[in-house]
């Protein structure tokens, strides 16, 4: 679709978890998502992407390092992190004496 970003990336997080490192596109919200656990190229730069998927393959240490980085950082997004984190937010916006009946 033009002038889509990908907005959370979820297919990184599911290829992080799996143990595969990732190559993703540095925009929308690809680039909070991969962090350090992988590597970014330009939107619609297919060398930049083949030079980068190389790089994994190729550069000794690369694969494992990204696999462990990606493995560790989509704790964040379990089921249980995201709940924490969004009832934390409530709880903070309705302050210690809890909401008003």
């Amino acid at each position: 679709m033009p002038g889509w970003l990908e907005q959370f990336g979820r297919v990184v997080v599911e290829g992080q978890a799996a143990g595969v490192p990732s190559v993703a596109s540095a925009s929308g919200a690809l680039p909070d998502v991969v962090g350090d656990a992988g590597l970014l190229v330009p939107p619609n730069d297919p060398v930049a992407l083949g030079d980068a998927l190389v790089r994994v393959l190729d550069e000794p240490g690369l694969w494992a390092r990204l696999r462990a980085q990606g493995t560790a950082s989509v704790t964040w997004y379990s089921w249980d992190s995201v709940v924490d984190l969004q009832l934390g937010l409530c709880r903070r916006a309705v302050g210690p004496a809890g909401p008003v009946s």
